[in-house]
């Protein structure tokens, strides 16, 4: 099961809704999590995206593990 599969559904559904708003940035972040299994694959320049793009996430690592369905 891939990252996006993962992700709690209120965050897939924030990332949908911005991908029709920035198709190319966050339609890039949603191919990523698509693209990985495991939270520890995303670089720094990705978790940067996912904290932009879910604004009620921090840059602590405990807090993107809580993002996915785990």
């Amino acid at each position: 099961m891939n990252l996006y599969d993962q992700l709690k559904p209120e965050f897939r559904e924030q990332l949908e809704k911005d991908k029709e708003t920035y198709p190319i940035s966050c339609g890039g972040l949603v191919n990523t999590l698509k693209n990985k299994k495991f939270v520890i694959e995303l670089t720094i320049g990705e978790v940067g995206d996912l904290v932009r793009f879910l604004p009620s996430l921090s840059f602590d690592i405990n807090e993107i593990y809580k993002a996915f369905n785990k």
